[in-house]
């Protein structure tokens, strides 16, 4: 028995409590652990379409597997019998009326001439079973099985699984990508019934992708070429059209993101807020990192001595800061004016989220555009699942969180983006605290960093002196990469400055982090940038 006959094989006998996580396993244990690991080394531009070919296979690939689990799930519902494939013919004449017999050849429909048929809706609403003689005639026209599917589906909306019998003619792999999500996601077909070869089809497909996806893995050379701003960080914005932290490409994060209020919450003082640059949509972020909760709850607080007070908002959810859905929407309430805070519950949120965001929507009881809040504490909930018991873990913004989770808060005039951003002339400032850093996370690519340069913008006092520069695959292990010591090249007659890494390898990492280690040119700890590039090479996984 081969391997794909044995798939369908066990599909069919398997027991209808765990179809899905039998074709997870059969996922895991075949197709991603028996691929080549194998990195070429690929100099060329060329690479920059093989990246943007392979991502669309690995985006073919993820939406492949999530129809075909779906089919499966849906195929073998608790409580519901599992039919052989003959099975489909009896229940299927059984609800035929005899009525519907006749001689296809009485109304002039010739199966050679198929395709001008896609329009006739007394073709589309024939009887079954005389369909079913049309579409079993020898003659039939085969050689466009994607014009032949598409009155095939329309054939199945006008007799709902019944029409399953008539896709016998063509095969599923003849069919283009187009063409087989269209059948997959049509609910009147009997999938397996429709196509005996599915099963096998698709598994071949999704084997032969997931190879082909994994032996592309290239390496991209970025060696130092005298302009400082055309590294990794640059390579990555051509490739991805824009922005890669807005693009969700590159993750970057520092320890401070936001008005030191925000810092450590559940702490609302009664003689300092958080008041943000007067811009329409002024938000506040809340990233809880690798803990996604499902909000149930936020308050609002607002300081009594100012009049900036908002008056009309919304809380949003996101899992990559590009795309928000709106939780909760507020307009024109005025109890942060009177009152000073409020508390909402939200009762039919179900979505985890990893960062919540309010968002002002018009101008606050003064005109402005400022944000003004002193506090802003966030509850919610995430379910771990187990083969024992379910866990339901309780996360807020307050103390009695658990330790492993401390999230951050940052505000739309945070400007880490702008870090990818060459012609901005501003800075990033962190806050005044030992080992401020910023961490780079390359996500499903890795960084050899042989080179690097800082620019430091408008600073006038705090360059940098100390620091370093680390790699990690986990975020919890650090590599020394490089480290500097009362350094004196950044200064504010060279703000632009590429050092060479003392203790560079060939090892590639996901995250890089520069940390300042010590004292800046102004005596303080704060870390102060405007860009830092990275030269060496990248990895695409």
């Amino acid at each position: 028995m081969t391997f794909s006959s044995a798939i369908q094989f066990l599909i069919i006998t398997i027991e209808k409590k765990s179809p899905t996580v039998f074709l997870t396993k059969i996922e895991s244990r075949f197709f991603l652990f028996g691929m080549s690991r194998d990195i070429p080394t690929i100099n060329s531009d060329d690479d920059i379409n093989d990246y943007i070919a392979h991502t669309q296979v690995d985006q073919d690939m993820i939406e492949a597997e999530k129809i075909m689990t779906n089919i499966i799930t849906n195929k073998y519902k608790p409580k519901e019998s599992v039919f052989v494939f003959d099975s489909f013919n009896d229940f299927a004449d059984s609800n035929s009326s005899s009525d519907d017999e006749g001689d296809i050849t009485s109304l002039n429909y010739n199966p050679a001439d198929v395709l001008k048929y896609h329009k006739d809706k007394n073709f589309i609403n024939l009887p079954i079973p005389q369909l079913q003689t049309f579409f079993s005639d020898p003659q039939i026209d085969v050689s466009h099985p994607n014009k032949i599917v598409r009155i095939l589906l329309k054939i199945a909306d006008a007799h709902p699984l019944e029409a399953s019998r008539l896709f016998h003619c063509i095969k599923f792999e003849s069919l283009s990508r187009r063409s087989k999500i269209s059948v997959l996601e049509n609910k009147n077909i009997d999938h397996l019934f429709a196509f005996p070869d599915l099963l096998s089809s698709t598994a071949k497909t999704l084997s032969e992708k997931k190879h082909r996806s994994k032996s592309k893995r290239t390496i991209k050379q970025i060696p130092v070429d005298g302009d400082l701003t055309n590294g990794v960080n640059s390579y990555l914005s051509i490739i991805s059209h824009g922005n890669p932290y807005l693009k969700g490409i590159v993750n970057v994060y520092g320890n401070t993101r936001c008005s030191p209020i925000f810092y450590k919450f559940n702490n609302p003082s009664s003689t300092d807020y958080f008041v943000s640059l007067d811009r329409p949509f002024s938000s506040v972020f809340v990233d809880f990192g690798d803990n996604r909760p499902i909000l149930t709850k936020y308050s609002l607080f607002s300081y009594p001595g100012n009049t900036l007070h908002m008056k009309s908002w919304d809380i949003s959810g996101s899992n990559d800061l590009l795309h928000w859905d709106i939780l909760h929407l507020e307009k024109k309430n005025f109890t942060l004016s009177k009152k000073h805070n409020i508390t909402i519950t939200l009762k039919s949120n179900t979505q985890n989220y990893r960062y919540y965001r309010i968002h002002q929507l018009t101008n606050n009881m003064n005109g402005s555009n400022e944000l003004a809040l002193s506090n802003v504490e966030l509850f919610g909930k995430e379910t771990e699942q187990d083969q024992e018991f379910n866990l339901i873990q309780e996360y807020s913004t307050k103390k009695k969180s658990p330790e492993d989770v401390q999230p951050i808060c940052f505000s739309s005039d945070d400007f880490l983006y702008r870090l990818f951003d060459p012609s901005w002339t501003g800075f990033y400032e962190s806050r005044n605290d030992e080992n401020s850093h910023i961490v780079f996370d390359f996500i499903e690519k890795k960084v050899c960093v042989t080179h690097y340069s800082i620019r430091q913008e408008t600073v006038q006092s705090s360059f940098l002196r100390n620091w370093k520069i680390e790699g990690s695959n986990d975020s919890c292990e650090w590599k020394l990469i490089d480290e500097r010591k009362d350094d004196k090249t950044l200064c504010i007659t060279t703000r632009n400055a590429i050092f060479e890494c003392q203790n560079a390898t060939t090892e590639c990492y996901r995250f890089i982090k520069l940390t300042q280690t010590g004292l800046s040119t102004g005596g303080d700890k704060s870390l102060r940038i405007t860009m830092i590039e990275f030269f060496g090479s990248i990895a695409f996984l």
